[in-house]
């Protein structure tokens, strides 16, 4: 009980605390854009320009808020070894990280070790997200304890000009009359007679199952206005690139004097446009795919970006852990239908109410989970 509590008390104390003063620095790839100009990143000159050009300054913020800053903006992607894919905010995870193993040695006096994690997965099981760990590894007789912290999102994004909110029932009122659903209702009607019947009915709704999931997670739906709701993966990486381009603009970089400096990159292209490049043709990197044609303006290119994503994981699925999971998860959800539906009209009825709930159990938008593990040194 001890164990448990100390752990419960540790991780509560470590998130409400609050640092006068936190620092990063901002795309430290610039140090290589510093040097091709002839300034040298580690002399008192080009520190003093990084510090005053890409410094990043929070103060009063909480270590939960910083967290939850960090998660969002990462941009990780995990299939066959990790990548994080943000270039541009890889010094707040190790300044948040050496601050986190500091406070918690603090807090824990020296007398046990620990692992704190912090994990962001907007679809659940998929690696995509943001993670942070400090501490070892830990054993299976650790105390742990977990908690959940909110992501600093807007409420409302746009997306090819139509607002989107990241809210539960605003998505359920969007996509409850699409046309995809409306299959899915039909064939719920239609009582088959026969086993062969029953057998059929239950492939079609797997059909129309993975359809509604692989569309509300990556594709898009048309809904009943005509419009596309994105998906969540698409409108993941749009909360993602608003995160990082708003830590770009309140670097020092936006102050009176730093438009003096535009010409240091790329024949004077605005900084921001910039730094926004290099992280998206960093990824197209990644990725193995040539970033030609993909648009004119920051936001095209986020777009044609996300569409290369999407493609990109959809081809990842094919007998990838994620995937199989995935289709399993639609299986087994067909099979409860077909059970419900043997049951007659009222079970019927609430197996239809169970879709929206069902598609709604594979996401965590705005939520990302904390644990920390102790145990005696």
């Amino acid at each position: 009980r001890e164990g448990s509590e100390t752990a419960d008390e540790s991780l509560i104390v470590l998130l409400s605390l609050t640092p006068k003063e936190f620092n990063y620095h901002l795309a430290k790839i610039i140090e290589d854009v510093m040097r091709k100009i002839g300034i040298d990143a580690q002399s008192d000159l080009g520190k003093g320009l990084f510090n005053w050009l890409l410094g990043i300054k929070q103060y009063h913020k909480s270590y939960g808020e910083l967290i939850a800053e960090d998660l969002s903006s990462q941009f990780l992607l995990s299939f066959d070894t990790d990548y994080r894919l943000n270039i541009l905010t890889q010094d707040f995870d190790e300044k948040l990280r050496e601050n986190i193993s500091k406070e918690l040695d603090e807090i824990l006096e020296g007398k046990y070790e620990f692992n704190f994690t912090a994990k962001w997965n907007p679809i659940i099981g998929l690696p995509f997200g943001g993670k942070i760990c400090a501490g070892a590894t830990p054993p299976q007789t650790a105390y742990v304890s977990k908690t959940f912290v909110t992501l600093p999102f807007s409420p409302v994004i746009y997306i090819d000009g139509k607002e989107i909110h990241l809210n539960k029932n605003w998505i359920k009122e969007k996509i409850e009359g699409a046309g995809i659903i409306g299959k899915i209702y039909r064939l719920m009607d239609e009582i088959p007679s026969t086993n062969s019947e029953w057998e059929k009915l239950e492939e079609h709704l797997k059909e129309n199952l993975t359809d509604l999931i692989y569309g509300f997670l990556f594709t898009g739906i048309k809904i009943s206005d005509g419009s596309i709701f994105p998906g969540i993966f698409n409108i993941s990486m749009h909360l993602i690139f608003e995160k990082i381009i708003k830590y770009v603009e309140e670097s020092n970089v936006f102050n009176s004097f730093a438009s003096s400096l535009n010409n240091m990159f790329e024949g004077g292209k605005d900084i921001i446009e910039y730094l926004i490049n290099l992280t998206i043709n960093h990824i197209y990197e990644v990725l193995g795919e040539k970033a030609e044609a993909a648009g004119n303006t920051i936001e095209e290119k986020i777009d044609g970006l996300i569409d290369v994503l999407i493609s990109h994981i959809l081809s990842s699925l094919e007998n990838s852990e994620f995937g199989n999971a995935l289709n399993e998860y639609i299986s087994s959800f067909a099979d409860f239908i077909v059970n419900e539906m043997k049951k007659g009209a009222e079970a019927i009825k609430e197996a239809k109410n169970m879709i929206d709930d069902w598609l709604f159990n594979r996401i965590s938008i705005s939520r990302a989970e904390i644990s920390l593990a102790i145990w005696e040194r």
